[in-house]
């Protein structure tokens, strides 16, 4: 038997709908619980999810640490004094250096590497065309925006 725990917090949709985030460790969801609260949402939950099977486990909505970090630092709004707080509690030897890349010739999405290991996939977005594409000039500009995490002013 193999047995696999995945964690979750609550987010709330503001319509009166809540989904489940999956996260790879308690400690990430209750991370994530102290920030919802912290911007308003005093309700929520987390919680654990034991899933036991005789055939390998996958799960492909689960976020580590490192794949968190990058969407809220990139998908999603990020606080500075959050972010900090956070590579403080979750990189105490700092911010491991992040390479972005496209894979084939999809140019729909970006893909964030570590020691040549995938953590993250992202969609870019042209604003001029409206449209899913990550330029090769759109992917140096997110470069750039990797290379900044961890720096504070």
């Amino acid at each position: 038997m193999k047995k696999l725990r995945i964690y979750y917090s609550v987010q709330n949709c503001g319509d009166g709908s809540a989904y489940p985030e999956f996260m790879d460790s308690r400690k990430l969801a209750e991370w994530d619980q102290k920030i919802i609260c912290k911007y308003g949402d005093r309700w929520g939950g987390l919680g654990e999810l034991d899933i036991v099977s005789e055939s390998p486990i996958t799960i492909e909505k689960v976020r580590s640490t490192i794949g968190y970090y990058l969407w809220k630092s990139i998908d999603t709004w990020w606080a500075a004094d959050d972010r900090g707080d956070f590579e403080s509690e979750f990189f105490p030897n700092g911010v491991p250096k992040f390479e972005a890349r496209r894979i084939g010739t999809c140019n729909k999405y970006y893909y964030v590497f570590i020691n040549g290991i995938l953590h993250f996939k992202g969609r870019g977005w042209n604003r001029k065309t409206q449209r899913l594409e990550i330029s090769d000039r759109g992917l140096i500009e997110f470069q750039k925006t990797l290379d900044n995490l961890g720096q504070h002013d």
